[in-house]
């Protein structure tokens, strides 16, 4: 062996020393690697060219998945208590009585154990932050179709149970919401939302056209289960079409392609700056709890979002409201007026944001979701029937979600910068799921009180008046903010 051969391979033992010495070599390396062909398979990605017509395919595939995420989301609460009075075997049963609440009350805290899962939710919209939107949607909305399918088919109620956790798990991740946040242009970005929400909303009457179909007075004490069936399917279809037709958001691709180009040196001078300034951060659940409340916007969001969550609980019992004017078909007819009326005012309220702005659409929509909880509420009292006590809870509700809305993802969205977008809003909806909960506990404490649905559905009123007003005080507008630029530093 010559000198040159011996000093080569000396050099390339050590170095293989100094590895095996230095395993974070070769993890760097493969992850460079990895990197390296992530970065290649953006860059082709951001080259590819729309195909004909694409936004127009997107807007309608967003929009259906509104339909089938607003189906996942209403159709457990359209069947409650005829789920309750299944498992529980009190069928026939009024709903104010003893024996309905005490099944109510446990079927709320059984629920609140197995929705635990929900605690994981964030980490789970995080990852959008890393590996994109577009797979999220369609893994998202094929988890709805599972969700329903197992509660259609429960033997028992803690399969039924599960069923509701994965639904409840995947319906707040919004990632249909966040496309259209993210490829809408800023003026428009509200209204675009609004009318596909809206249509989104108005799909809800097909829940009560399947209950008056399916669940008739008179009806066996299983006819619940068929009214899952349409929707399932549906879902399954929707799931199907995000996946092989939604392209990924040209904001999400550009963000992660200046990511992945970075050296190790920006990388460890970023992480430097991160400890500093969280707004830096490139995702996940931590960063995005310490953004939420190193920045001030944020964190009065989150009071604001917390203080109304606290008021949403109304939403969880209306069935039982209407079931105080104790006709199927007036409940069947209510629940097929309500989305009607909710979709009609949602379909303006994005108008409204856009034009008047975010803080003051709140202040309206609040106090005008105040006034309707206490029309409707008296509606049923008073047995109307159920085209206007449906049309009294649609208008009602439409304030209260369209506000909530504004308030929970778009305020959010537009106050975090991109690389943290997902992570802080999947964050908020985990924090906003803790004061829903909350609300559902507070009504059934106020029903078992005053053993009245539409008395303890009132009491929520407190709890929104006060979130309207931290929000008109502590936040600032942000209607019209470009995404593209925004730092976080704006609302400073």
């Amino acid at each position: 062996m010559n000198k040159c051969a011996y000093e080569n391979r000396a050099k390339t033992q050590e170095s293989l020393d100094y590895a095996a010495n230095n395993p974070m070599i070769d993890k760097n390396e493969e992850r460079r690697k990895k990197e390296k062909k992530e970065l290649e398979k953006w860059e082709k990605v951001k080259k590819r060219k729309p195909f004909k017509n694409y936004f127009l395919i997107l807007l309608i595939v967003i929009t259906v998945t509104y339909v089938v995420d607003e189906l996942t989301s209403n159709i457990n609460g359209t069947i409650k208590t005829d789920v309750i009075r299944f498992f529980y075997n009190i069928i026939g049963s009024d709903v104010n009585s003893d024996e309905f609440n005490a099944a109510s009350g446990n079927f709320f805290v059984l629920s609140l154990l197995l929705y635990s899962g929900v605690l994981l939710a964030p980490f789970y919209k995080s990852l959008a932050d890393r590996f994109g939107r577009r797979i999220f949607l369609a893994i998202n909305t094929l988890g709805m179709a599972l969700g329903m399918f197992i509660c259609m088919i429960a033997p028992n109620l803690v399969v039924y149970l599960l069923g509701s956790m994965i639904m409840i798990f995947v319906t707040p991740n919004d990632f249909h919401v966040m496309y259209i946040m993210e490829v809408s242009p800023a003026k428009h970005r509200n209204k675009i939302a609004s009318i596909t929400k809206s249509l989104g909303l108005l799909s809800v009457s097909l829940l009560g056209v399947l209950r008056l179909i399916f669940v008739p007075d008179g009806a066996g004490a299983e006819a619940w289960r068929y009214v899952y069936l349409v929707p399932v399917i549906l879902t399954v279809i929707v799931g199907a079409l995000s996946f092989f037709l939604v392209q990924e958001t040209p904001v999400f691709v550009n963000k992660r392609i200046e990511y992945l180009k970075q050296t190790d040196e920006e990388r460890n001078q970023k992480e430097e700056e991160i400890k500093k300034d969280a707004s830096k951060a490139q995702g996940g659940v931590k960063n995005a709890i310490k953004y939420i409340f190193q920045n001030k916007q944020l964190k009065w969001i989150f009071i604001a979002g917390l203080l109304y969550a606290l008021g949403s609980g109304a939403t969880n019992y209306y069935e039982s409201v209407f079931q105080i004017m104790g006709s199927q078909e007036a409940i069947g007819v209510a629940i097929v007026c309500f989305p009607i009326a909710n979709a009609i005012l949602t379909s303006v309220t994005g108008f409204i944001s856009d034009k008047v702005g975010r803080k003051k659409a709140i202040l309206f929509l609040g106090i005008a979701a105040c006034v309707t909880l206490v029309t409707y509420v008296s509606g049923a009292w008073l047995n109307l029937g159920g085209v206007v006590v449906g049309i009294l809870y649609g208008i009602f509700i439409g304030c209260l979600y369209s506000a909530s809305d504004i308030l929970y993802l778009v305020m959010p969205a537009e106050s975090t910068p991109t690389n943290l977008r997902a992570s802080v809003v999947g964050t908020m909806s985990l924090m906003l799921f803790v004061g829903t909960a909350a609300s559902w506990g507070v009504i059934i404490v106020f029903q078992m009180l005053v053993k009245d649905w539409g008395l303890a559905s009132l009491a929520t009123i407190p709890f929104l008046a006060l979130a309207i007003i931290i929000t008109m005080i502590k936040t600032k507008e942000t209607n019209g903010i470009d995404l593209d630029t925004l730092t976080g530093k704006e609302f400073e």
